[in-house]
């Protein structure tokens, strides 16, 4: 997987990420840790700071799932939340709760449920 952001023509966010069956053991510790599925979201916005870094961390503290999460704040106005999981859908709700909670304190916009019918 490889994504590339740019802001005003300028590369401000490489993410690679190279998985080897292969070559290593996903499953040991540093890699999915026994775990089968992960999920990545990027949010940059203008008005991301510190502080909403944390109170997202609080935030998602609330969900009840089977996921190890962490949620980073990056060198530009914005943060990369990452989940390993057994459940696709614990994964999502974890993914969708940090959307959400973005979508209300940066856009003052409702939730939504993005989850196919």
């Amino acid at each position: 997987m490889k994504n590339r952001i740019y802001l005003d023509d300028k590369l401000v966010l490489l993410d690679k990420l190279l998985l080897s069956p292969e070559k290593s053991d996903l499953f040991s510790m540093g890699h999915f840790e026994n775990y089968l599925n992960y999920g990545t979201a990027i949010i940059i916005d203008s008005k991301i700071d510190l502080d909403f870094v944390e109170n997202m961390r609080i935030y998602l503290q609330e969900y009840d799932v089977d996921v190890k999460y962490g949620v980073s704040k990056l060198e530009i106005p914005g943060v990369v939340v990452r989940a390993l999981g057994n459940l696709t859908q614990d994964i999502q709700k974890i993914i969708y709760g940090a959307t959400n909670y973005s979508r209300e304190k940066l856009l003052g916009s409702c939730k939504l449920d993005l989850r196919k019918q």
